[in-house]
């Protein structure tokens, strides 16, 4: 589904940058049958903020672009090693991890619920 341009254009107008966070897909910890989230781990990465310093309302196509374009890539790097067998998913708590923007690398772990 396509980003609405709302967002984009008060960042531009604001001169504020656009913070992308993703989120993994939940179906490894969601019980379809009894429509319930019985627990587990759930990485969250919020990235590098993307600077709109300088742009105009002419911008925000392109803008929306680059955003969903860097957010696809860490959802795709996220899949790509996300893939665990069954009696390797963690146990029941639910986790958000942030991204170290200099070095790229996992800066802290958060347990939320346990």
């Amino acid at each position: 589904m396509p980003f609405k341009k709302g967002a984009f254009h008060l960042a531009i107008q604001s001169q504020y940058p656009i913070l992308p966070i993703i989120s993994q897909g939940y179906a490894h910890i969601y019980d379809s049958s009894k429509r319930y989230f019985p627990g587990g781990e759930l990485e969250i990465r919020v990235l590098e903020p993307i600077p709109t310093t300088g742009m105009t309302a002419d911008d925000v196509n392109d803008l929306m672009e680059k955003t969903r374009n860097v957010m696809l890539k860490h959802l795709k790097e996220m899949d790509s090693y996300g893939k665990t067998e069954e009696s390797e998913k963690p146990s029941a708590k639910t986790t958000a991890t942030s991204m170290d923007q200099d070095e790229g690398s996992v800066k802290k772990r958060k347990t939320l619920k346990e």
